[in-house]
C-alpha cells in the first residue's frame, strides 16, 4: 500500500508497539529467574518500529535471563524489559530505566531475591507493558477511554459557589437566614470529555433543586430533592432510619458536589449530611471529630466532583448563621459502595 507522507508520519505514534497482546511471565528455578514472552494464549508477536513491521519469533516462548538483575527480599529492584529497534529480536533487561533510543517496551518488574521469586511463584510486581492495537475484538484506545473513565471526574474552571437568603440577596458568612439557596456559577467539568456544568440558582430558578445524597430515611431517605436548605436538613446522620435531629445552638458541615452530566442534560448539586455536629464554632470549622462526609457514591465516580464544605449554625426560629466555606474544587473525593456514610477528616482530604 502506497501512503502518503502525512499518513506515513501519523502512523508513527503506534512505533515501539506490539501489534497483538503480549504476556511475559517470571519464573525460577535452580536460582535462575527467566523471564519468558509471548503473545497471550501463545504464539509469535509483530513489533512496529520506526523502520516498519517486523514479526518476533516467540514459537516457543522466547526468554531472558533475569537473575543478575534481581534484588534481595528486603529491597527489591525495579526492573525495565524491552527489545531495542536496533536489535529486533534480542530481549533487553536493565536496572537504570527504560532506553532514550527506540524500543518496544515488554516489562516493568520488582524482583526479590532469585530465592524468593520461586518461592513466591513469580515476580513481586509484574506490570506487562500493553500497548497492543486490539485484543478481544476491543481496540487499544478503547482500552485507554475505559480505563480514564474510572477516575473521579476532574474540575477544571468555575462553579464558584454562593448563597442567598430567604429574601433572595446574597448571605455572607456571620449573617442568618430562614432559609438557605445554593448558587453557582457556570464552570468546566472533564468526564473523559471537557463539559460545561450550568449555573445554578435554587432561589430563582423553580428547577434548581438540590439531592440530599444521604438524607436519613425518616426524612425521604437517599437522593431526597430539596429547594431551602434550612427547611429540608434538620438531622444528621447517624446509622438509624430516624439520625439525629440537629440541637438549637449547634454547628455543623455540609458537603456540596456535583453531577457533571452529559451536555444537554440537567447536571446537578448534591448535599452530603454530616455525621455529628459541634457546640463551638472552632471544632466545626476544623471538623475534629471527621464529621463530615466528603464521599460520592462509586457509580457515580465518573462525573462527581467536589465543590465545597460548608458550615452553618443553627438558631432559634429555625434560622442558619453562616459560618464558613471551605473551597474542594479540584480536589478528589474518596468513594463510598453505594449512598451510606463515609468520613474522610478535612484535612486529611487537602493531602489526597
Amino acid at each position: 500500500v502506497d501512503l502518503d507522507t502525512n499518513t506515513q508520519t501519523l502512523l508513527g505514534s503506534f512505533n515501539g508497539i506490539f501489534l497483538e497482546e503480549l504476556d511475559f511471565t517470571i519464573s525460577e528455578a535452580g536460582g535462575t529467574v527467566t523471564g519468558s514472552l509471548e503473545q497471550e494464549s501463545g504464539g509469535d508477536l509483530i513489533q512496529k518500529f520506526s523502520d516498519g513491521y517486523s514479526t518476533l519469533d516467540c514459537t516457543p516462548a522466547k526468554t531472558v535471563n533475569l537473575t543478575a538483575y534481581v534484588g534481595t527480599n528486603a529491597v527489591p529492584k525495579v526492573t525495565f524489559v524491552y527489545i531495542l529497534q536496533s536489535a529486533k529480536t534480542t530481549i533487553v533487561a536493565s536496572n537504570s530505566d527504560w532506553p532514550a533510543t527506540e524500543h518496544c517496551k515488554i516489562a516493568r518488574l520488582i524482583l526479590k531475591s532469585a530465592a524468593a521469586t520461586g518461592t513466591d511463584g513469580g515476580a513481586l510486581g509484574n506490570q506487562n507493558w500493553n500497548d497492543y492495537a486490539s485484543s478481544g475484538g476491543e481496540g487499544h484506545i478503547l482500552d485507554v477511554e475505559q480505563r480514564l473513565r474510572q477516575e473521579p471526574a476532574q474540575y477544571d474552571t468555575g462553579v464558584a459557589l454562593t448563597l442567598k437568603n430567604s429574601a433572595g440577596a446574597a448571605l455572607t458568612t456571620g449573617n442568618s437566614s430562614t432559609a438557605v439557596e445554593i448558587v453557582t456559577t457556570e464552570g468546566k467539568v472533564y468526564q473523559l470529555h471537557r463539559h460545561t456544568f450550568p449555573a445554578f440558582d435554587m432561589y430563582t430558578v423553580a428547577t434548581d433543586d438540590a439531592h440530599i445524597t444521604n438524607q436519613v430515611v425518616d426524612q425521604g431517605g437517599a437522593y431526597e430533592t430539596t429547594v431551602d436548605l434550612v427547611t429540608d436538613i434538620t438531622h444528621y446522620v447517624d446509622g438509624t432510619d430516624a439520625g439525629v435531629v440537629i440541637g438549637n445552638n449547634k454547628y455543623f458541615n455540609l458537603v456540596i458536589w456535583g453531577i457533571q452530566n452529559r451536555m444537554g442534560e440537567p447536571s446537578h448539586i448534591m448535599i452530603n449530611l454530616p455525621t455529628g455536629q459541634y457546640t463551638t464554632e472552632a471544632d466545626a470549622t476544623s471538623d475534629i471529630n471527621g464529621t463530615s462526609v466528603f464521599s460520592i457514591p462509586g457509580d457515580l465516580k465518573g462525573t462527581g466532583f467536589l465543590i465545597a464544605r460548608l458550615t452553618f449554625r443553627l438558631i432559634a426560629g429555625s434560622q442558619w448563621t453562616y459560618i464558613a466555606l471551605e473551597d474542594l474544587r479540584g480536589q478528589h473525593p474518596g468513594l463510598s459502595a453505594g449512598v451510606g456514610v463515609t468520613t474522610t477528616d478535612h484535612a486529611l482530604l487537602a493531602n489526597l
